[in-house]
């Protein structure tokens, strides 16, 4: 062989190993990145639920409303307004984590997540913090997906979630 060819045919090798090699390095970084995925585990203990306006969500862990002494608790508890109000609070406190009560947007998120999201109720509506134009607060059907308003003496299912400020990343096409 004369010496082109040996060196067109080392180029080729070389560029063959830097397209692999640097192939290898972009799968290695893409598994490095912390993806704001459904179901995954977050930092707080629960598992996100995915973007809601380009923010990472977690859903506070299925035991959540269980505290030392009482019975473990795997679904969410039934409550009225002011006693899931009081819940959430508590919950923040303990935990140290900013742990709050849902926007209807949000419920949508853990909604399309329900599949994922270990200790919802189903049937059961969800309480949220958005109120109607005539200041009821919305609920939204877990196991439907059915939003209607409320008065703040019923009884229902209750799921905090915090906002996940760091070390995530979006995965392609949103949540």
């Amino acid at each position: 062989m004369n010496t082109v060819v040996r060196i067109k045919m080392s180029l080729a090798i070389l560029m063959i190993g830097a397209f692999l090699f640097g192939h290898a390095l972009v799968v290695f970084a893409q598994d490095e990145v912390n993806a704001c995925q459904a179901g995954q585990p977050g930092e707080g203990g629960g598992v996100l639920i995915g973007l809601v306006d380009g923010r990472c969500l977690e859903a506070a862990p299925e035991a959540w409303a269980s505290h030392e002494g009482a019975e473990l608790e795997l679904a969410d508890p039934l409550l009225g307004w002011p006693e899931a109000q009081r819940m959430v609070s508590e919950y923040r406190q303990t935990t140290g984590w900013d742990w709050r009560m849902p926007t209807l947007q949000e419920l949508e998120a853990l909604f399309e997540a329900r599949a994922k999201v270990p200790g919802l109720r189903m049937p059961a509506y969800y309480w949220s913090s958005t109120q109607s134009s005539d200041g009821q607060l919305m609920l939204l059907e877990m196991f439907s997906g059915h939003i209607e308003p409320s008065r703040e003496d019923d009884s229902q299912a209750l799921r905090p979630v915090r906002e996940v400020t760091e070390g995530w990343q979006p995965v392609d096409g949103g949540a």
